[in-house]
């Protein structure tokens, strides 16, 4: 296996487009615990992310190598909602994930959201650490899954003064 330099992988957001993102998540289809392809129609959800989404892109040759995917639009709780974390095999342990990760939290804090909410299976450790190492926590079991949730304490403060 050829080593993965970083500095050449290209970081973007919102740029993917519907198909770049099914095409992504149907090779990524079997590194999800369990198996993407077994909870969701990949084609919907790939629509879905697309139209109601921001997304967080790791390119490298013109392929989208990584993805994460955030819905931003509760308005009322200002709880952002990580649906989607992914990166390619050749990718996995090179850092693609843990910058894209960070772009999206810094992306949901510039946007006075108070709150990032994800669900992640706890048999997929990796996933559960690389959350817990940017502070989420798990608030919530739901069968093999864990709700983990990232607040941030003084923008939920200065709400109410």
């Amino acid at each position: 296996m050829d080593d993965i330099n970083i500095d050449e992988v290209i970081f973007r957001t919102k740029s993917a487009s519907e198909a770049q993102i099914f095409e992504h998540l149907n090779e990524c289809s079997a590194l999800f615990v369990p198996d993407l392809n077994a909870v969701v129609n990949i084609r919907e959800y790939s629509a879905k992310i697309f139209q109601k989404s921001v997304t967080f892109e790791a390119w490298n040759d013109g392929r989208l190598a990584g993805l994460v995917a955030v819905y931003c639009n509760d308005s009322e709780t200002r709880a952002a909602y990580i649906t989607s974390v992914s990166v390619v095999r050749e990718f996995l342990g090179a850092g693609v994930g843990s910058k894209l990760l960070g772009m999206c939290i810094s992306y949901v804090k510039l946007n006075s959201f108070i709150e990032i909410v994800l669900e992640v299976n706890v048999r997929n450790a990796p996933a559960v650490k690389l959350y817990q190492k940017y502070g989420f926590a798990i608030f919530e079991h739901k069968g093999s899954s864990a709700l983990m949730k990232l607040t941030f304490p003084a923008l939920s403060e200065s709400l109410f003064f």
